[in-house]
C-alpha cells in the first residue's frame, strides 16, 4: 500500500488543482486517503447518501418502492439529467427516480426524493451512520460561480464516501452492516445495483478494459470534478476508491481543458488502485498490445504495433532511469500503468509517439497527455526539458528505432 500511496501522490502532485482520495483494498482491508478528512463540495456524490436515506424510508415503512411520484415543473429548474427538458407532469415510480437520480445524475428526481425524504433526515441520516463530515443543504443546487463558498453548496469529505460505500458493499450480504444503514441486504444490492448502471463513465471508469464493473456516482461541481466508487474484477471487489477534485482552471497552462485533465486524472487513479489485483487476475496485465522493452524490438513486431492502432506512428512511455520502454496500446496511459506496476517512478515515465520512415529528425514527438506535470516544471504535454528530450530519444533510438521504415 506504500508504494501505490507514493504513485497517486505523485500523480496529484503532478496537476495544478487540488486533489484529495481515499482508497481501500478490499482484499487485504489496508486503506489509505489523501486530505481525507477535509471537507469539499460534494456535486452529486451526494446522491449516494440520498439514495440510501431514501431506501431507509422504505425499509422504515415511510415510502413504497412502488409509490407512483409526480415531476412537477418546480422540480426541473436544474442543469442536470434529462427530465428537466420534459413535459411537466408526469408520473414515475419511485424506484424509478432513484435510479435516475444515479445513472444519469438526474436533479429533478433528487429534488423530488429529498422532498419525500425530509432534507432534515437525510441529514440526519448521514449523521447516524458516521458521516460526521458531510452537510446537506438542498435537494436542488442553487447555481454558482466557482468562487462559491463551502458552505453553499452540500460538503463531504472522500472518507466519508468511502465509508458509505463499504457500508453499502458489506451490507449486500452482513444483516448487521445493512442494519447500521436502517436497510436490509435486499436493499443494498438493489444500490448496489443502481450505482452499476451509472451512464456517465468518463472519470474512475475510463481508462479501465471495457466492461469493467464500477459501482459508483460522478459529481461535477463549479470549481472540481469528482467520482466515487467500487471497483471489481467480474463480481469480486477490487477496491474503494473517491477521488475529488478542487480549484480546477478552465484550462491547463497547454491548453488541457481543465475538465479533461481533472477526468484523465482521476481515471489514472483508478488504474493505480485496481492496478496490484488488477496484474494478478488478469485485469490489466502485459499484453500483446503493449510491449514491454531492455532489448531492440524486431522490425516486425514494431510493425504489428504500428499497424495495430494507428497506422503510421505507435505510442510509448520511456522509463528513463531504468531505461525501459512500455510501446503500443491506445493510450500512453495503459503504457504508463503497465510501467508504474513493475516498479518504474511516475516521475520518470515520459510519454512520445514514434512515426517509422521519418528518419532521425522527424520519427519522434514528445507529446503525451500523461506529461502534464507543473511540479516538475511541466506544465504542457510536450516535453520541455532539453535533459529529458535527450533521453528519451537517446533511449528510442536504442530500443525502438531510429526512423527507419518498416518492412
Amino acid at each position: 500500500m506504500r508504494d501505490l500511496v507514493r504513485r497517486l501522490d505523485e500523480l496529484c502532485d503532478g496537476v495544478p488543482f487540488q486533489t484529495s482520495w481515499y482508497l481501500k483494498d478490499w482484499a487485504t482491508g489496508a486503506r489509505a486517503d489523501r486530505l481525507g478528512d477535509v471537507p469539499v463540495p460534494s456535486a452529486s456524490t451526494r446522491k449516494i447518501s440520498i439514495l440510501m436515506a431514501a431506501l431507509g424510508a422504505v425499509h422504515a415503512g415511510k415510502l413504497a418502492l412502488d409509490q407512483p411520484v409526480t415531476i412537477e415543473a418546480k422540480y426541473q429548474d436544474n442543469d442536470s439529467g434529462t427530465f428537466q427538458h420534459l413535459t411537466p407532469g408526469f408520473s414515475i415510480t419511485l424506484r424509478d427516480a432513484l435510479v435516475m437520480m444515479i445513472i444519469v445524475s438526474d436533479n429533478a428526481c433528487t429534488g423530488l426524493v429529498v422532498d419525500l425524504v425530509g432534507l432534515a433526515d437525510v441529514q440526519r441520516y448521514c449523521e447516524a451512520i458516521g458521516m460526521t463530515g458531510t452537510i446537506h443543504r438542498f435537494g436542488i443546487p442553487p447555481r454558482l460561480g466557482p468562487d462559491h463558498t463551502l458552505a453553499q453548496v452540500t460538503t463531504t469529505t472522500p472518507n466519508d464516501q468511502g465509508l458509505l460505500l463499504e457500508l453499502i458493499l458489506r451490507g449486500t450480504q452482513d444483516a448487521a452492516a445493512a442494519a447500521r444503514l436502517q436497510s436490509t441486504p435486499a436493499l443494498c444490492r438493489l444500490a448496489l445495483d443502481i450505482l452499476s448502471w451509472q451512464k456517465l463513465k468518463t472519470r474512475l471508469p475510463s481508462l479501465l478494459p471495457l466492461g469493467t464493473r464500477v459501482a459508483h456516482k460522478t459529481g461535477t461541481g463549479a470549481r472540481g470534478y469528482m467520482d466515487a466508487g467500487i471497483l471489481f474484477k467480474d463480481d469480486r471487489p477490487l477496491c474503494i476508491l473517491t477521488a475529488y477534485t478542487e480549484r480546477v482552471p478552465v484550462a491547463l497552462p497547454d491548453g488541457t481543458p481543465g475538465f479533461a485533465a481533472a477526468a484523465q486524472l482521476i481515471g489514472r487513479m483508478a488504474r493505480l488502485g485496481a492496478g496490484g489485483e488488477a496484474e494478478r487476475h488478469g485485469m490489466a496485465p502485459e499484453s500483446p498490445e503493449i510491449v514491454v522493452l531492455d532489448r531492440r524490438i524486431a522490425p516486425v513486431e514494431l510493425a504489428r504495433l504500428v499497424q495495430r492502432f494507428f497506422g503510421d506512428m505507435v505510442k510509448y512511455v520511456v522509463d528513463v532511469r531504468q531505461r525501459l520502454v512500455a510501446i503500443g496500446g491506445e493510450l500512453h496511459a495503459d503504457a504508463e500503468q503497465i510501467l508504474l506496476t513493475r516498479g518504474s517512478r511516475q516521475a520518470d515515465l515520459w510519454g512520445a509517439n514514434y512515426y517509422p520512415g521519418r528518419g532521425r529528425e522527424g520519427c519522434i514527438e514528445f507529446t503525451a497527455l500523461v506529461n502534464v506535470r507543473p511540479a516538475q516544471g511541466n506544465p504542457s504535454m510536450e516535453i520541455e526539458s532539453e535533459a529529458v528530450r535527450r533521453a528519451v530519444r537517446e533511449i528510442t533510438f536504442e530500443l525502438v528505432g531510429e526512423g527507419d521504415a518498416l518492412p
